[in-house]
């Protein structure tokens, strides 16, 4: 999946932020340096059309990568327009102090499922890098969370001072920013015995108990219902014990019927659940059966 943003003029020197106006006698005019991909994923999706989220599954490897398709020291095939080496670079949106950034600079930073922001990754030299083809230019993207992204560029232009042999040199910095997301593409939990450890499936029973594993799962709803019969005037009835999110590791213990319920909003996929804690047996035979707790009550009634 291509990732297509405008680049953005920031002036010079400024730290990566200003946005100017690229008119026509720009050195960028009309210049693509490459383009940015997204590759090893399962799905993708947008609400907005520009904010893309990849869905990955047991075994993606999700990558950014970055496709030049210029000459750096002969931009647009003029020798006098060249990929410069920022020496003093620096960008104020991700707090980058200044430092040698080379022949572009690459900034990623990442937030995860808890809104935690880590520090920026800093790859120096990198558009001099995929120029040599020597150098892993390659990010891996497999933690769930929200990722920023900026190339930072500087591009020299060498003209004739009039009626003279000599050169005079203008630079003139660029950015691509962009940012997009990473969630997991599946909807499952997986709930296990705590006397045998074996996962459980659907209907299934756990006399002693379960625990669930989330499976590292950080974007999905998960809510799990306990419901237990008690008379009522007309028969057995339904009585909630509490529904409400779960949490990755808990362990349920008490006596029920257990409603696990996975919603996972970027595919609209929803998974639900059935177990039984406790040793009655007509409780046991109906679960096994795959009858609903509205059919369990009726059967019980019955």
């Amino acid at each position: 999946m291509y990732l297509g943003y405008p680049v953005v003029k920031t002036g010079l020197d400024n730290g990566y932020h200003d946005k100017l106006d690229i008119g026509k006698d720009d050195p960028h005019f009309g210049l693509s340096i490459g383009k940015f991909y997204v590759s090893g994923f399962t799905g993708v999706t947008s609400q907005d059309g520009e904010h893309f989220i990849f869905l990955k599954t047991v075994g993606d490897d999700v990558e950014l990568h970055f496709e030049l398709t210029q000459d750096i020291d002969m931009l647009k095939g003029d020798s006098a327009i060249t990929i410069n080496q920022d020496d003093g670079g620096y960008d104020r949106q991700f707090g980058v102090s200044p430092t040698d950034f080379g022949r572009g600079t690459l900034i990623v930073r990442f937030t995860d499922y808890q809104n935690s922001t880590g520090d920026p990754q800093v790859y120096t030299d990198y558009l001099a890098a995929k120029a040599s083809g020597t150098a892993d230019t390659v990010i891996s993207l497999n933690e769930e969370g929200d990722y920023e992204v900026a190339l930072d560029y500087e591009i020299k232009k060498d003209s004739r001072v009039l009626g003279t042999a000599l050169t005079a040199s203008s630079c003139t910095d660029y950015r691509i920013s962009f940012t997009f997301s990473v969630r997991n593409g599946n909807c499952m939990v997986f709930p296990f015995d705590l006397d045998t450890g074996e996962e459980l499936k659907n209907t299934a029973i756990a006399p002693n108990g379960f625990r669930l594993d989330l499976a590292r799962s950080r974007f999905l709803t998960i809510n799990v219902k306990l419901s237990t019969l008690t008379e009522g005037a007309a028969g057995l009835v339904e009585d909630v014990r509490f529904n409400r999110p779960a949490r990755d590791g808990e362990e349920y213990t008490r006596e029920g019927i257990y409603t696990i319920t996975v919603q996972n909003e970027y595919t609209g996929q929803e998974t639900v659940k059935t177990l039984y804690v406790g040793s009655d047996d007509r409780l046991i035979d109906y679960v096994t059966q795959g009858l609903s707790l509205e059919q369990i009550i009726q059967e019980m009634n019955r």
